[in-house]
């Protein structure tokens, strides 16, 4: 038996119920890919390179913001400066730091260091890319010291 099923077994859920979220889920998978786009789960993460630019931040639904990363010229990929804004105003500055997936820890990640303040971890639970990896919408979760605290958010890119 898979923990996929351990899980289904516990929370009790309706065979019905599993097969429509499954089908619901192959769905959008399928209208992805055949728009060009791929998904990525947390464990087929090459590289972050199409991370740039500006994202729709979800974290707090109530206040969503928007969130800008910039690249060091040497470092694209993994290391620059974000600026984060809600309402047109500029709320938090800051370095990131950023990983593809590693088989050593089996996730990537995004790490934001406000100025003057503690860094911040997210797990990259997916990511729909194109082919060369730019970077359209990130399923993300905040690092606690126990691991991933759900719920996940979403970054999506602004065009």
């Amino acid at each position: 038996m898979s923990p996929h099923e351990d899980l289904i077994r516990a929370c009790k859920l309706d065979k019905k119920q599993v097969e429509q979220v499954r089908d619901t889920y192959e769905k959008a998978v399928k209208t992805l890919i055949a728009g060009g786009n791929i998904w990525h789960p947390y464990n087929d993460i090459e590289t972050m390179t199409g991370l740039e630019g500006q994202f729709l931040w979800t974290e707090d639904l109530l206040a969503p913001a928007i969130i800008s990363f910039t690249f060091d010229p040497n470092n694209v990929g993994s290391s620059g400066t974000y600026t984060l804004a809600k309402a047109g105003i500029t709320v938090e500055q800051g370095a990131f730091s950023c990983f593809p997936n590693n088989p050593m820890i089996g996730w990537a990640g995004i790490v934001l260091t406000p100025q003057g303040g503690s860094g911040r971890p997210y797990v990259v639970d997916g990511m729909t890319t194109d082919d060369k990896w730019f970077i359209y919408n990130m399923l993300l979760e905040k690092m606690g010291s126990e691991g991933p605290v759900p719920p996940g958010f979403w970054a999506v890119r602004q065009m």
